[in-house]
């Protein structure tokens, strides 16, 4: 969640998105949908580097990311927002980076 003066944001990761879009709009809230990588990092220092680095060489802006609560065994999970998702994805991957795709609703 954030806040400022005029308005907060609260991001949600939802196994139904258009659900989830309804249910919000229908209590009268501004909704806006974004897609998003969940992506294992190393849990260590510079295992944020180990995500970034690639997306960077590629020039794929990331617009914001921020943790996710649980872990993929000793790996943190981190939430990405980047300009181009399908072309992130093959990026990390290609990086050996673990990209979380469903399973992401039962960590």
């Amino acid at each position: 969640m954030s806040d400022s003066a005029d308005m907060s944001n609260v991001r949600f990761i939802c196994d139904d998105p258009d659900k989830a879009v309804r249910v919000l709009q229908d209590a009268g809230n501004l909704v806006k949908r974004r897609d998003v990588l969940a992506v294992e990092t190393p849990d260590h220092p510079g295992g944020l580097s180990a995500v970034l680095k690639p997306l960077a060489k590629a020039g794929i802006n990331v617009h914001y990311l921020y943790p996710y609560l649980r872990r993929a065994g000793d790996n943190a999970i981190l939430i990405l927002r980047v300009e181009e998702v399908e072309k992130a994805t093959e990026i990390l991957k290609g990086e050996w980076i673990s990209v979380l795709e469903e399973e992401i609703y039962s960590i």
